[in-house]
């Protein structure tokens, strides 16, 4: 299986993704969300590719989880 690394715009396989901090992960919940407003972007005609568009905008869309700090 590819994903897409957003932090550096490169594919990477499953292995490769295990092995990246958890602060680097995917929400892919946010994905499905940003690709209701990239389908909106491409009949604007401002978009015409989806991994660009959601790469370009991962801040605005929440698209990388956010690191959270451990409760002691």
């Amino acid at each position: 299986m590819m994903f897409l690394d957003i932090h550096h715009g490169k594919k990477t396989t499953s292995a490769n993704r295990k092995s990246r901090p958890a602060a680097a992960k995917t929400s892919t919940e946010m994905v499905f969300r940003a690709l209701y407003h990239f389908s909106q972007a491409v009949l604007r005609g401002d978009a015409h590719e989806a991994v660009p568009y959601l790469v370009e905008r991962q801040k605005l869309f929440g698209l990388v989880k956010a690191r959270r700090k451990r409760h002691s």
